[in-house]
């Protein structure tokens, strides 16, 4: 904790206090030495110390992970009509990705020869052009009818296999497809994970502390997820940079929308190798300048002196020779 921090901290503390102390104050009688208090003071009188590790947070960047994905087909042979959704997209499971008029070879080139002798005829091709592209609509004709039906007559819907996000729609509108063609990719929204480098000797701390996450997403959007760092059969992806770095798992407990390869930042909360302790502001008391409080020690109610830390609504955080769970006198 910075000195101006604590500084801070302390004037106003001392500045509460003056406005709520009543009456004499204890006269300072040495650090851990007995004071004179009423005997057998009334039990709600009482609170206790609380402390948890102090907590810091460490800053690395990740890259998430969509363990499975899944490749969606065109069901037939057609023309894209509709392109209903596009990389990033959050789809659900069966809903529509695009639209394919069904379609064959056949008559796709019976259009072509009915588009060129439209245009032959209003260039004032001469009537050997004209016979010529006229025949080979007529051709292209016939093989439609020849061939077995292609498929249904109406538009055909692409659907989402499954939850998850977008990562690529591949043809784009009026572009012809073949039954079975890769048209879109998506990754599973239950499978997604954000893989990071922590620095090897930093893995202690990380362990120490909650290893939970703020992971901050870079597309602008400035979406903040929570995640936590996987269990520790796991966790270890493996290392870089002989050994110095470590890449671990970070998993969520509910999995966003987040596309495979995107470019993420991650605040992870370790421990910062202090244990602070907290008081109720009810239990400081000062004389002049110090501040301290009554605690009970071995049946004695002793004065320790403290120095604040940070000072919440209801609890103080303070430095001092405290231990969690002791009882220290409220005024």
């Amino acid at each position: 904790m910075r000195r101006a921090r604590r500084v801070i901290a302390l004037v106003t503390v001392a500045v509460v206090l003056a406005g709520c102390v009543e009456g004499p104050t204890v006269e300072r009688s040495g650090l851990g030495a007995p004071v004179d208090v009423v005997p057998d003071p009334d039990p709600t009188a009482w609170g206790t110390v609380s402390g948890d590790p102090a907590r810091e947070r460490a800053s690395t960047g990740g890259v998430v992970v969509v363990q499975t994905n899944r490749s969606v087909t065109a069901p037939v042979t057609g023309r894209v009509t509709a392109v209903d959704r596009g990389r990033g997209d959050v789809v659900a499971d069966g809903d529509v990705l695009l639209t394919i008029q069904a379609t064959s070879a056949a008559v796709d080139e019976l259009e072509s020869a009915i588009l060129a002798l439209a245009a032959a005829l209003a260039g004032g091709s001469s009537d050997a052009e004209l016979e010529e592209l006229l025949d080979a609509r007529n051709a292209a004709a016939a093989r439609v009818d020849a061939e077995a039906p292609f498929g249904p007559d109406g538009p055909v819907d692409v659907l989402a296999p499954t939850d998850g996000v977008l990562s690529g729609v591949e043809p784009t509108l009026g572009e012809r497809v073949e039954a079975g063609q890769v048209v879109a990719t998506m990754g599973e929204t239950a499978e997604v994970e954000v893989q990071a480098g922590i620095p090897t000797g930093l893995l202690d701390a990380v362990d120490a502390g909650s290893g939970d996450a703020v992971v901050i997403r870079r597309d602008g959007t400035g979406g903040v997820i929570r995640a936590r760092i996987a269990d520790a059969e796991d966790r270890i992806v493996g290392t870089e940079d002989d050994g110095a770095t470590t890449v671990v798992r970070f998993v969520f407990d509910e999995p966003p929308p987040l596309t495979d390869g995107t470019r993420v930042d991650l605040e992870i909360e370790i421990d910062a190798g202090e244990r602070s302790a907290a008081v109720p502001i009810a239990a400081l008391r000062d004389v002049g300048d110090e501040v301290f409080v009554l605690a009970e020690v071995e049946g004695d109610i002793v004065r320790v002196d403290v120095e604040v830390r940070l000072v919440g609504d209801e609890l103080a955080e303070v430095e001092g020779d405290l231990t969690v769970g002791q009882a220290v006198l409220l005024r």
